[in-house]
Protein backbone atom coordinates (compact mmCIF):
# COMPACT_ATOMS: atom_id res chain seq x y z
CA UNK A 1 0.00 0.00 0.00
CA UNK A 2 1.38 3.42 -1.00
CA UNK A 3 1.64 6.04 1.74
CA UNK A 4 -0.20 9.33 1.32
CA UNK A 5 1.90 12.49 1.61
CA UNK A 6 0.47 13.35 5.03
CA UNK A 7 1.46 9.87 6.30
CA UNK A 8 5.10 10.21 5.21
CA UNK A 9 8.02 11.38 7.35
CA UNK A 10 9.96 14.50 6.37
CA UNK A 11 12.82 12.30 5.14
CA UNK A 12 10.42 10.32 2.93
CA UNK A 13 8.85 13.54 1.61
CA UNK A 14 12.31 14.94 0.82
CA UNK A 15 13.18 11.74 -1.02
CA UNK A 16 9.93 12.00 -2.97
CA UNK A 17 10.82 15.59 -3.88
CA UNK A 18 14.12 14.48 -5.39
CA UNK A 19 12.29 11.79 -7.36
CA UNK A 20 9.96 14.50 -8.70
CA UNK A 21 12.98 16.69 -9.56
CA UNK A 22 14.60 13.87 -11.48
CA UNK A 23 11.46 13.41 -13.58
CA UNK A 24 11.13 17.18 -14.09
CA UNK A 25 14.74 17.46 -15.26
CA UNK A 26 14.29 14.52 -17.61
CA UNK A 27 11.10 16.00 -19.10
CA UNK A 28 12.39 19.57 -19.30
CA UNK A 29 14.73 18.70 -22.18
CA UNK A 30 11.59 18.30 -24.32
CA UNK A 31 10.47 21.90 -23.79
CA UNK A 32 10.76 23.67 -27.14
CA UNK A 33 10.26 27.23 -25.94
CA UNK A 34 13.53 28.55 -24.39
CA UNK A 35 11.56 31.01 -22.22
CA UNK A 36 9.54 28.13 -20.73
CA UNK A 37 12.74 26.13 -20.17
CA UNK A 38 14.27 29.05 -18.21
CA UNK A 39 11.05 29.49 -16.23
CA UNK A 40 11.05 25.79 -15.26
CA UNK A 41 14.66 26.13 -14.07
CA UNK A 42 13.66 29.18 -11.99
CA UNK A 43 10.89 27.10 -10.39
CA UNK A 44 13.32 24.26 -9.67
CA UNK A 45 15.70 26.69 -7.95
CA UNK A 46 12.82 28.19 -5.97
CA UNK A 47 11.52 24.78 -4.85
CA UNK A 48 15.01 23.63 -3.87
CA UNK A 49 15.49 26.80 -1.80
CA UNK A 50 12.53 26.05 0.50
CA UNK A 51 13.28 24.73 3.98
CA UNK A 52 13.50 20.94 3.89
CA UNK A 53 13.01 20.66 7.67
CA UNK A 54 9.62 22.35 8.13
CA UNK A 55 6.75 19.99 7.36
CA UNK A 56 4.44 22.69 5.94
CA UNK A 57 7.17 23.98 3.59
CA UNK A 58 8.05 20.45 2.51
CA UNK A 59 4.42 19.59 1.78
CA UNK A 60 3.82 22.82 -0.19
CA UNK A 61 7.10 22.32 -2.07
CA UNK A 62 6.13 18.74 -2.97
CA UNK A 63 2.67 19.81 -4.19
CA UNK A 64 4.27 22.28 -6.60
CA UNK A 65 6.95 19.81 -7.71
CA UNK A 66 4.39 17.06 -8.31
CA UNK A 67 2.12 19.40 -10.28
CA UNK A 68 5.08 20.61 -12.38
CA UNK A 69 6.10 16.98 -12.95
CA UNK A 70 2.58 16.10 -14.11
CA UNK A 71 2.47 19.19 -16.35
CA UNK A 72 5.74 18.17 -18.03
CA UNK A 73 4.95 14.46 -18.15
CA UNK A 74 2.59 14.76 -21.10
CA UNK A 75 3.54 14.02 -24.70
CA UNK A 76 2.79 17.67 -25.51
CA UNK A 77 4.44 20.04 -23.03
CA UNK A 78 2.03 22.71 -21.86
CA UNK A 79 3.01 24.85 -18.91
CA UNK A 80 0.08 26.27 -17.01
CA UNK A 81 -0.41 28.46 -13.97
CA UNK A 82 1.59 29.05 -11.91
CA UNK A 83 4.55 27.76 -13.96
CA UNK A 84 4.03 30.02 -16.96
CA UNK A 85 5.58 32.86 -14.92
CA UNK A 86 8.68 33.06 -12.75
CA UNK A 87 8.09 32.01 -9.14
CA UNK A 88 7.12 34.72 -6.66
CA UNK A 89 9.54 36.18 -4.14
CA UNK A 90 9.15 34.94 -0.57
CA UNK A 91 7.00 32.06 0.59
CA UNK A 92 4.78 30.07 -1.73
CA UNK A 93 1.05 30.03 -1.07
CA UNK A 94 -0.64 26.63 -1.05
CA UNK A 95 -1.08 25.40 -4.63
CA UNK A 96 -4.85 24.92 -4.24
CA UNK A 97 -5.21 28.64 -3.42
CA UNK A 98 -3.14 29.68 -6.46
CA UNK A 99 -5.03 27.41 -8.85
CA UNK A 100 -8.44 28.41 -7.45
CA UNK A 101 -7.61 32.10 -7.94
CA UNK A 102 -6.31 31.41 -11.47
CA UNK A 103 -9.68 29.87 -12.37
CA UNK A 104 -11.59 32.68 -10.62
CA UNK A 105 -9.64 35.32 -12.58
CA UNK A 106 -10.66 33.64 -15.86
CA UNK A 107 -14.30 33.25 -14.82
CA UNK A 108 -15.54 36.35 -12.93
CA UNK A 109 -18.69 34.72 -11.45
CA UNK A 110 -16.40 32.49 -9.38
CA UNK A 111 -15.19 34.34 -6.25
CA UNK A 112 -11.49 34.68 -5.50
CA UNK A 113 -10.16 32.45 -2.74
CA UNK A 114 -8.75 34.04 0.38
CA UNK A 115 -5.57 32.82 1.96
CA UNK A 116 -5.66 29.09 2.62
CA UNK A 117 -3.33 28.40 5.49
CA UNK A 118 -1.37 25.18 5.39
CA UNK A 119 -2.44 22.54 7.84
CA UNK A 120 -0.15 19.93 9.26
CA UNK A 121 -1.83 16.59 9.65
CA UNK A 122 0.33 13.62 10.48
CA UNK A 123 -0.07 10.04 11.70
CA UNK A 124 2.76 8.18 13.41
CA UNK A 125 4.20 5.19 11.55
CA UNK A 126 2.52 2.77 13.96
CA UNK A 127 -0.88 4.53 13.64
CA UNK A 128 -1.19 5.23 17.36
CA UNK A 129 -0.56 8.99 17.40
CA UNK A 130 -2.42 11.54 15.28
CA UNK A 131 -1.42 15.23 15.21
CA UNK A 132 -3.17 18.11 13.49
CA UNK A 133 -2.00 21.73 13.61
CA UNK A 134 -3.58 24.77 11.99
CA UNK A 135 -3.52 28.51 12.39
CA UNK A 136 -6.50 30.02 14.19
CA UNK A 137 -8.29 33.13 12.86
CA UNK A 138 -6.74 35.30 15.60
CA UNK A 139 -3.18 34.32 14.56
CA UNK A 140 -2.66 31.65 17.19
CA UNK A 141 -2.18 27.96 16.60
CA UNK A 142 -4.63 25.15 17.27
CA UNK A 143 -2.99 21.83 17.99
CA UNK A 144 -4.82 18.53 18.34
CA UNK A 145 -2.99 15.41 19.44
CA UNK A 146 -4.70 12.06 19.94
CA UNK A 147 -3.09 8.89 21.21
CA UNK A 148 -4.56 5.41 21.37
CA UNK A 149 -2.95 2.07 22.22
CA UNK A 150 -4.96 0.28 19.47
CA UNK A 151 -4.25 2.64 16.57
CA UNK A 152 -6.69 4.78 14.61
CA UNK A 153 -7.14 2.61 11.55
CA UNK A 154 -7.27 4.05 8.06
CA UNK A 155 -8.49 7.66 8.46
CA UNK A 156 -8.84 9.35 11.88
CA UNK A 157 -10.02 12.63 10.35
CA UNK A 158 -13.48 11.32 9.44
Amino acid sequence: MMKKNHDMSIDELNQKFYEYLEEIMYSSVNIDDPYDRVTVMQWIRKLRSLDAKLLTDVMIRNEYANYLRITLDNAKIFLSAPFKEAPPEGNLRPLCEILANFVAAKCPPIPMTGPIEPIMSQMSNDGKVFTKVKQSPDGGILCYIAVTPDGFGENPTK
